[in-house]
């Protein structure tokens, strides 16, 4: 089976080979996938190397039929990444069972009501899977053409899944979510501040008396467990006899959903990762055009706050901003959101140029605003300066990260974000 499959050179018997494997719902595949269980049972590494190959020489037909089907049937695809665990052109074996089963995690931090939805983004990480890591030690990108076009239109799939449904999309959800989390955040790091700085102030006896009441307390009311309904994405390990044909479950792994610190700040870190994805799709995947759309519609989306008592609204960028003026927002997060803002600066820079003027002509005619932000701060005796920070100002959050970071990778890519948007050559005929 494997010299027939591997002597078929030419274009026409290629194309021949793979319609006769793409017959009968690819039975042949499915045939020569169940012959998987028994030769690892027997520990026949010769036969398992010969599967492996005639495997991923199906593949590498690129064969729309049979790896669409690969990527859609949840079995099928689990038992072609156990048998190229074997393939005769790696060093050593792979653990892609044991990836899949124990690292991989689908997670969301709000839970995803549409199934169509669900079933599109767990295609798009097959197929990334398949080409970037079970494929593409040994191949080239001409070889992985049919993969590479269908991993295009799943995200666009995905993008558009995400972004329809008016105020019920789920990318309006995520947005109204990273809001509440970055107020209540916010909030509670301040209590916590002025908890901190009472308690320095506190005699000694008094705090040792808080201290021995807390820990009373502490034991007769434990604070209750997280909630036991969280779902995740457990690709569960079946017993050994079941390994390779039986299907692993793949659900949604939900950030927990309880109102301590902890969990919000997971929340807040998990949306900040989605945005990143989706944007990384949209550069990667959309044509000109559709970018040119969805830019120009999630930057201008103005977002009603339905539980805010103030009535306001929020937009991407200014929620970005808030995260990014934080001091406790970890390295992962900043670097998440810069990846974010550079992609809108590169694609069209004027949408946050934009921005940043019409928050300027907010802050000129709001007085308040005007004595509660002063130009330049002063620094103290011990030269320390307070670095007053409008928490929807894109552009001085920047500005604070360049005064203020450490790390080095952030720095390069807020100088390089800066430099963009101040960049006056690159104004069109519309102004900035």
């Amino acid at each position: 089976i494997a010299d027939i499959i591997a002597a078929a050179q030419q274009l026409q018997q290629r194309e021949s080979l793979a319609v006769n494997m793409s017959r009968n719902d690819c039975s042949y595949l499915k045939a020569l996938l169940s012959l998987f269980p028994s030769a690892e049972a027997r520990g026949d590494y010769g036969a398992l190397a010969t599967l492996a190959a005639c495997i991923k020489t199906i593949l590498l037909m690129n064969d729309p039929s049979t790896i669409e089907l690969i990527i859609t049937e949840t079995p099928i695809y689990e038992q072609v990444c156990s048998t190229l665990e074997y393939d005769p052109d790696l060093r050593d074996k792979a653990n892609h069972r044991w990836f899949l089963r124990e690292k991989a995690k689908f997670r969301t931090v709000v839970f995803m009501e549409d199934d169509e939805l669900v079933d599109t983004i767990h295609k798009a990480f097959r197929v990334t899977y398949l080409r970037d890591t079970l494929l593409r030690p040994t191949m080239d990108e001409n070889s992985l053409s049919t993969l590479s076009s269908l991993m295009t239109f799943t995200h666009a799939d995905v993008v558009k899944g995400v972004t329809q449904g008016g105020d019920d999309s789920y990318l309006v959800k995520v947005l109204r979510m990273l809001a509440t989390e970055i107020s209540v955040i916010t909030q509670m790091e301040w209590n916590q501040l002025q908890e901190q700085q009472s308690s320095e102030l506190l005699p000694t006896a008094a705090k040792e008396n808080i201290t021995t009441t807390t820990s009373s307390v502490h034991h007769q009311d434990p604070p209750s467990p997280a909630p036991s309904s969280i779902s995740e994405l457990s690709f569960r390990a079946e017993s050994k006899k079941d390994e390779a044909t039986t299907s692993t479950s793949w659900k949604q792994h939900l950030a927990p959903q309880d109102g301590s610190l902890a969990s919000r700040l997971l929340r807040r870190t998990g949306a900040i990762s989605f945005f990143r994805e989706l944007f990384s799709m949209v550069r990667v995947s959309l044509q000109p055009t559709d970018k040119d759309d969805f830019y120009a519609a999630i930057v201008n989306m103005e977002i009603d706050l339905i539980d805010d008592k103030r009535g306001g609204s929020i937009n991407l960028l200014s929620l970005l901003a808030s995260v990014l003026s934080d001091p406790s927002a970890s390295v992962e997060e900043k670097g998440g959101i810069l990846e974010i803002i550079a992609g809108i600066a590169m694609h069209d820079s004027t949408h946050i140029r934009r921005q940043c003027l019409e928050l300027h002509e907010v802050w000129k005619r709001d007085e308040s605003e005007r004595m509660a932000c002063p130009g330049r701060p002063n620094p103290n005796d011990a030269k320390q300066i307070i670095f007053c920070c409008s928490p929807n100002d894109l552009l001085a959050s920047l500005l604070y990260l360049m005064a203020v970071e450490t790390d080095a990778g952030l720095l390069l890519q807020t100088s390089e974000i800066m430099r963009i948007i101040l960049d006056t050559d690159m104004l069109g005929e519309h102004g900035p």
